[in-house]
């Protein structure tokens, strides 16, 4: 209750959603009795991460951003300027009404 006469009581409610999870391959008898304790499935086959794999991996990953960068050497960066006289062509643009978009394509002020 308000210890001020005359105010109206408010009650505020949040929801928390906290999840704690453990993996381990021998849980002990307390972890099995714990609410939400979900034994390992069995006959699940699979590829699992193995330090090999992880290396492997990260390897092929060093490797594709060499590749990029080799790449990305070949042109100029962006925002790069090229030297004075060498303009990069360009293709005509033809009737400008029609390559316009916009307002002018659609119907718009002229």
């Amino acid at each position: 209750m308000p210890r001020e006469e005359g105010l109206v009581k408010v009650e505020k409610e949040r929801f928390l959603t906290v999840a704690e999870i453990t993996l381990t391959r021998k849980p002990t008898e307390e972890q099995k009795k714990a609410v939400g304790y979900q034994a390992p499935l069995k006959g699940v086959e699979g590829e699992f991460l193995t330090k090999e794999s992880w290396e492997k991996g990260e390897q092929e990953r060093a490797e594709r951003r060499q590749e990029r960068e080799a790449r990305r050497g070949e042109r100029p960066e962006r925002g790069e300027r090229q030297e004075r006289g060498q303009r990069q062509e360009r293709e005509p643009r033809g009737d400008r009404n029609e390559t316009r978009g916009g307002e002018r394509r659609r119907g718009g002020r002229r």
